[in-house]
């Protein structure tokens, strides 16, 4: 799903404890910056309240922070695919330990502290998401 710049939005969730969701937060605030509409909806949230809130926002993509251990891109794929929402690019920051790695069930990349940075996310982005025509 490829939209232009200008339109594009990305919900941007933690599914953390409110007070560890420095990655997320850093994560929204280089999107905006690099031109997207961000929702950012706060740590501490369950698979169903970000897929409630990526489906409210009509969102193109789903930046997804999650500690270590958590299965929760895949849940959240399901999820999205049971309400119709299966188009939604879902990416996520984590712990290395967080996920699968980059064949993660659902996740169309994986990203981990150290081995990339807010450019490296905001690059795939702008190859994966966003055509060069307006519109």
């Amino acid at each position: 799903m490829a939209v232009s710049a200008h339109r594009l939005r990305i919900v941007v969730a933690h599914a953390g404890a409110e007070d560890q969701d420095r990655g997320a937060t850093a994560m929204a605030h280089a999107l905006r910056d690099a031109g997207t509409e961000v929702v950012y909806t706060g740590g501490g949230q369950t698979a169903a309240q970000i897929v409630r809130t990526v489906i409210q926002e009509d969102a193109a993509a789903l930046g997804l922070a999650v500690p270590a251990a958590a299965s929760l891109p895949a849940e959240i794929v399901t999820l999205l695919a049971e309400e119709g929402a299966e188009d939604v690019v879902v990416f996520v920051g984590a712990d290395p330990a967080g996920v699968a790695g980059p064949a993660d069930p659902g996740a169309a990349a994986v990203f981990v502290p150290g081995g990339a940075d807010r450019d490296d996310v905001v690059d795939w982005i702008r190859r994966n998401l966003v055509s060069a025509e307006p519109g």
